[in-house]
């Protein structure tokens, strides 16, 4: 057995477009999908995002970006 360190590539692109459209994102839903722990998706999605992240925790929860709930908040008040 190796220890050598897995690649992981993420399309963040994608996952920024999916909190956009109002899709609820979660941590454990992306670990699965690229086959990661749920800490190491964590730390992939801080690293990349930043302080622009949140993760909001409960049934409703998932990922949150606070560029798009900017933007989510404008589109309200200008309806």
């Amino acid at each position: 057995m190796s220890n050598a360190l897995k690649t992981v590539v993420v399309d963040f692109g994608s996952i920024e477009d999916a909190v956009a459209n109002g899709k609820r994102v979660t941590t454990k839903d992306l670990a699965k999908a690229y086959m990661v722990s749920p800490v190491t998706m964590r730390n992939l999605l801080e690293n990349h995002f930043g302080p622009r992240i949140g993760f909001k925790r409960g049934r409703t929860g998932g990922i949150v970006l606070d560029g798009v709930a900017a933007a989510a908040d404008v589109a309200a008040v200008a309806e």
